[in-house]
């Protein structure tokens, strides 16, 4: 149903946003600690090698995990451990060993070892690959665009629908045969290779910046912080392939619009006292499936349809196509969903046929 695919992509969404704000989280920590950080002297404890000769190009290379324990002046006694990348020799702890350390007043489990504390390159891919991916998952929605006529008066009721006064309507009554028409393949064509390729970009950014973080930073070595990539590179190569597939799967089918529902809600992404409006419009198929459109602070799809309005959802696009668009002055695209003037006879920005 769309009501789960659109929870699905939500939770998607949610998973990338905080993987990336993970990775910006954890660099900009390391660099706070570098700047404002308490400066401590920790004692190592516990120096172990892990597992045997690490895979790398450079030979002789082992991972080394050092336990270390440190006072703050209030007496409390701080306890970490962290991983060093070294050569094949290494000093068992004596627990006269020191090494300087790095940490929040306030909270000093929060910690690192001063030489993880300072600017490095694979801080700056951390930082990259986190906006990466959040501008990702969170990349923003081309607005709809006018064009050829004026916009829908926002005084108007609710149960009104576009256009506005003075508009001449010229559309028909019935669902359209342009739909066959070769430019609507071509157009999903062409999304479906976009898709890849942009997966195929965001990979190659991941695999490049998780491949510098590994040979630039202490914190996390190759082949550990290449695999991260490739793993981080291999999602977004899923995801665009679980896109095509869901174009190539999807189905066209007739429904109904049912409900319309306006509601205020408050904004979570500001402190203030920020009040958004939802406009939804709810869309049940002859199959009995629900489907839910709409947008934020913008009634523009919700004054276009009327309750009762018998619709067609067309196969691989991403839109509904209205049967009676005799009282209407403007239409949407169904391949880009612009709008455009009902008296045209192509989209003006894709250039595919207006289902009218």
């Amino acid at each position: 149903m769309a009501i789960k695919h659109a929870v699905g992509g939500k939770v998607l969404q949610v998973i990338i946003t905080l993987l990336g704000a993970g990775f910006i989280l954890q660099a900009v920590i390391s660099l706070t600690l570098g700047q404002i950080g308490e400066r401590g002297t920790a004692a190592v404890t516990h120096i172990r090698r892990e597992l045997g000769e690490r895979n790398e190009t450079t030979p002789n290379r082992y991972t080394f995990i050092l336990a270390y324990t440190f006072q703050t002046p209030d007496g409390r006694t701080i306890t970490d451990s962290t991983r060093r990348i070294g050569g094949p020799l290494y000093v068992k702890a004596t627990g006269r060993q020191t090494v300087p350390v790095r940490y929040l007043k306030a909270f000093p489990m929060v910690n690192t070892l001063e030489e993880n504390a300072r600017p490095s390159w694979g801080k700056a891919a951390s930082l990259a690959v986190g906006a990466l991916l959040i501008f990702a998952a969170n990349r923003p929605r081309r607005k709809v665009k006018i064009i050829g006529t004026e916009a829908p008066d926002k005084t108007m009721p609710a149960s009104a629908a576009l256009p506005a006064a003075g508009g001449v309507a010229s559309g028909t009554i019935g669902y359209s045969a342009k739909i066959d028409h070769p430019a609507f393949a071509c157009y999903i064509n062409n999304a479906n290779r976009w898709s890849l390729l942009f997966a195929v970009i965001l990979a190659a950014a991941a695999v490049a910046g998780f491949y510098v973080y590994g040979e630039t930073s202490r914190e996390m070595a190759n082949p550990e912080a290449l695999y991260i990539g490739l793993g981080i590179g291999g999602m977004f190569l899923a995801i665009a392939a679980w896109q095509i597939i869901g174009r190539h799967r999807s189905k066209t089918w007739d429904g109904v619009v049912v409900d319309k529902k306006i509601e205020r809600k408050r904004s979570r992404r500001s402190d203030e006292d920020d009040w958004r409006t939802s406009y939804t419009v709810v869309i049940r198929s002859d199959g009995g499936e629900t489907h839910i459109i709409g947008g934020e602070d913008d009634d523009t799809l919700y004054n276009y349809y009327r309750i009762g309005d018998r619709v067609r959802h067309h196969k691989g696009l991403n839109s509904f196509e209205k049967y009676d668009k005799s009282q209407d002055t403007v239409i949407f695209c169904n391949a880009c969903a612009s709008l455009n003037d009902i008296r045209d006879d192509r989209c003006f920005r894709c250039k595919c046929p207006l289902l009218k």
